[in-house]
Parts: structure tokens; sequence; C-alpha cells
């Protein structure tokens, strides 16, 4: 009982935040409303977001698990969404789910990262953009976050891919249909 008064006076503490997800970028047909489960992983140092969705029944099941997985996205027979490589660089690729069973398989495949995936509204048709660039990270990536003294601000700050992007850098947006 003591242990447990004590546990109650300390409060909320940093481990805290490892136990805590949400819930975001709810869709819902085909009798199933789908989510991402975001949480936050000790282990890796980094974050996993998952692909679920829970049917008319109240029935839980798993879609997309590994890495990062992001915008479900439905057609009549399908869910796409966004998830990482299974490679070093883990970028962003389309993938396709049979909603009645079966693996997902990789669509869209290369250097540029989707972005954004979206279906008609029939859902005959899903179209997603990606982005690329040749420019290489001005810093290196590690495990653990190094400590970084700042004296200055950059103009332009991007962190996209870990890195900070000089103002000149080429980004290139493309839009892709993907018709089924």
């Amino acid at each position: 009982m003591a242990n447990q008064v004590k546990k109650a006076e300390q409060g909320v503490v940093v481990e805290d935040l490892f136990k805590l997800m949400s819930l975001t970028q709810v869709t819902h047909g085909n009798e199933l409303t789908f989510f991402v489960e975001n949480q936050a992983d000790e282990a890796k140092n980094g974050y996993t977001a998952k692909i679920s969705s829970v049917s008319d029944k109240g029935e839980y099941r798993a879609w997309a698990t590994n890495g990062v997985n992001l915008q479900p996205t439905l057609t009549p027979n399908a869910l796409f969404y966004i998830g990482q490589t299974s490679d070093e660089k883990k970028t962003p690729q389309l993938f396709r789910m049979p909603l009645d069973g079966g693996t997902a398989v990789q669509v869209t495949s290369g250097k540029a990262k989707v972005q954004q995936v979206l279906a008609s509204g029939d859902g005959s048709t899903v179209f997603f953009t990606t982005l690329s660039t040749d420019e290489e990270p001005k810093f290196k990536t590690v495990d653990k976050p190094q400590t970084r003294h700042v004296t200055k601000l950059f103009s332009h700050m991007d962190a996209m891919a870990g890195s900070l992007m000089t103002p000149n850098t080429p980004l290139i947006h493309s839009m892709w249909l993907l018709e089924r």
C-alpha cells in the first residue's frame, strides 16, 4: 500500500509517454472503420504507426503493423496506404492490401517518397503524390540523437529525412494516377 501511495505522489513520469497511444486518420467503408494507432517506441527510439480496423460488429483487426503506416485509403476491394520500405532508407511507398485477406503488395518503388494517397468517390481510381530530391542530407542521422548547440538560425529549415535542406534544394512534386 505504501508503494502505491508513493507512485500516486510521483504523478506522471517520462516512461509513461511510451504507454500512450493516439488514434488518428479515421476512415469508414465496407462495414469497417480504419484508423492509425500511433505510439512512441522506447526500444527503437522512434514512433510506430499501425493501421487497424474495427468492424461494425466490433471485431478488431491489425492490417499494417511494421514501422510507420499512414493514410488508410479504401476502395471497394482493397486498402491502400503509405508504408515504409523494409530497406535501410525506409522510404515511404504506396502499398495495396486486399480487403478479403492476403498480404500487402508494394505498388511504388524508387527514391521518390509517396506523400499523399486519395481514392475517387466511387473507389475506382487511386491518386497519389510523390516528392523527390537529389540533395543529400547535410547531417547523417544516428540511432540516438546527439545534442547540438545552435548559435544561429537557418533560413528555410526543413527537417525532411532528418536533414536541413538548403534554400535552393530542388524538390520535385509529382501527382500520379493509379487505375485499377
